[in-house]
């Protein structure tokens, strides 16, 4: 893995599938895309961090549409401490 020396912003990208252990799927401009918290179907604006192999790794700036398939978190500190199961 290494950081891209520029970060990337894409704007109106659209989550199309989910990983796991919480990340999503994107794959704009044919370049696949791994973001966490995002749900298939959002639309949303990102930005591209970091190049692996033959993927990137990057995280959500603005949700611009949320998918049907979201859901609140029951908890007030989910995404921060990774405590409950």
């Amino acid at each position: 893995m290494k950081k891209i020396k520029q970060p990337q912003y894409i704007e109106d990208v659209e989550i199309i599938d989910a990983g796991s252990e919480g990340m999503s799927i994107a794959k704009p401009e044919d370049k696949v895309v791994f973001i966490p918290f995002g749900a298939p179907g959002d639309i949303v604006d990102i930005q591209v961090f970091k190049k692996k192999s033959n993927c990137f790794d990057g995280k959500i700036l603005n949700i611009k549409k949320e998918s049907d398939k979201r859901v609140k978190p029951v908890c007030q500190h989910f995404g921060l401490c990774g405590g409950c199961k």
